[in-house]
């Protein structure tokens, strides 16, 4: 009782109230190995389980040890025998968004190396003991690292090995989106998070551990088989409740661009929206180095609309060089998430720098410049008579500068801000 309250407690965490479970193999209802696989499973059993010979022998062995799925791997590698369990009949999951977790310890091991135990999520496998190579989602790689411990490996999508080393027993958790849309899921550290279609990532305990999602392997690989196989060099293996959970995760609001510029000194950031569900507001931060976010303002959401909606907010006064901009959504029960962070560099050109007349007929000139230093300006009619030169002094940052300008015509004129061998060149009215 106590070992299914623990597992109950932990589902709740990472799925949420909309989750359905569709696995569910906790090794407790027999000691009998073979009783755990059938040719037609019934919902939460395997297709094949157990151990397979290698060319040279049989050097695993594999049983039901204290309700958990035990193995005991004496020779190096897949020649020397495999012990494996695969799913390849249809699960018929309701989505293709799925977290799956299990409790995985392993000991009794001095060889280091890579990959010595594999998981394979996708389709179209084959009931046997042997790796999958085509219509993989995910291929999860565990490692022998040294002092006993192990660690996670990304064994195809080039993201190397995850971020700690782990001994005893630990809970596992893998979130899969195969679906086309990005959602949201909460993790095991109990933080929300979004994932983008075609991503997968994996936790230990309640460490992420990749920074960067990876993506699917093969295009158009599904979640319909799993498979475990160990072939590596001699340890001892124990798994034990392995949940697959068909998760919801939809968006509260479905966000289709968020993109900006900059133009005359200021950010301007615009997104859309194709629908929204309980959207209170979006909230905008910006940063210098894309790791620091401060909170900036906010722009008030629909609510719940099936709409195209647009959006727009005005940065005053960008950083003087790179600012990174984070927008937030915000649920009326507080709930948020992250929906993206764009990039916008200011340099000094016709798009940040603005020229008008003043009400006492000064030329006003508004530059928001990366770097402190001189700039010339010329002033000169339509037809590009000179009237007047100056040099200016810019400060690092937004600048308002007020020069004498004595113009005798209404008309149109032209002010040219030159910076080293660049020319700027703004038309005004008086």
């Amino acid at each position: 009782m106590k070992k299914n309250v623990l597992f109950i407690v932990l589902l709740c965490i990472i799925t949420g109230s909309q989750a359905q479970v569709f696995f569910n193999q906790d090794f407790s209802s027999s000691t009998i190995l073979t009783d755990y696989a059938s040719t037609t499973p019934s919902a939460n059993q395997f297709d094949a389980i157990g151990v397979a010979a290698g060319s040279s022998g049989l050097g695993v062995t594999a049983a039901i040890d204290n309700s958990k799925f035990h193995i005991v791997k004496t020779l190096a590698g897949s020649a020397n025998g495999t012990a494996y369990f695969v799913r390849t009949t249809d699960m018929n999951i309701a989505t293709q968004f799925v977290s799956v977790s299990f409790k995985l310890s392993i000991s009794n091991f001095s060889a280091t190396g890579n990959s010595q135990a594999q998981f394979f999520f996708g389709n179209n496998y084959a009931v046997n003991e042997t790796q999958e190579t085509a219509s993989n989602f995910a291929r999860l790689g565990i490692n022998y690292a040294t002092g006993g411990a192990f660690q996670m490996r990304d064994v195809s999508g080039g993201n190397g090995n995850g971020a700690g080393t782990f001994t005893g027993e630990q809970t596992i958790t893998l979130i899969l989106n195969a679906t086309p849309d990005s959602r949201k899921y909460t993790a095991p550290d109990n933080n929300e998070y979004i994932i983008a279609s075609g991503k997968w990532n994996v936790w230990v305990g309640t460490q992420k551990q990749f920074t960067n999602d990876i993506s699917r392997i093969n295009a158009g690989a599904t979640l319909s088989n799993f498979k475990f196989i160990a072939t590596g060099n001699p340890a001892t293996y124990d798994i034990d409740d392995i949940v697959m959970t068909a998760l919801d995760g939809t968006l509260p609001v479905s966000l289709t661009s968020f993109t900006g510029h900059i133009r005359t000194g200021q950010a301007e950031l615009n997104w859309v929206t194709a629908s929204e569900q309980n959207n209170a507001r979006f909230e905008v931060s910006r940063s210098a180095d894309g790791q620091q976010f401060n909170y900036l303002g906010q722009v008030t959401g629909n609510g719940t609309s099936q709409e195209i909606n647009r959006y727009s907010y005005i940065d005053r006064q960008p950083l003087p060089s790179i600012s990174y901009y984070q927008l937030k959504q915000v649920d009326f029960d507080g709930q948020s998430r992250i929906l993206g962070t764009i990039a916008l560099k200011a340099t000094l050109n016709s798009g940040n720098v603005q020229a008008f007349v003043a009400s006492d007929d000064r030329l006003c000139v508004r530059i928001n410049a990366a770097t402190a230093g001189s700039i010339r300006l010329r002033v000169a009619d339509i037809s590009g008579h000179s009237l007047m030169q100056d040099q200016l002094q810019l400060n690092q940052g937004y600048n308002e500068l007020f020069v004498p300008l004595n113009l005798s015509k209404s008309g149109t004129y032209i002010a040219s801000v030159i910076e080293n061998n660049s020319v700027y060149r703004i038309k005004f009215n008086k």
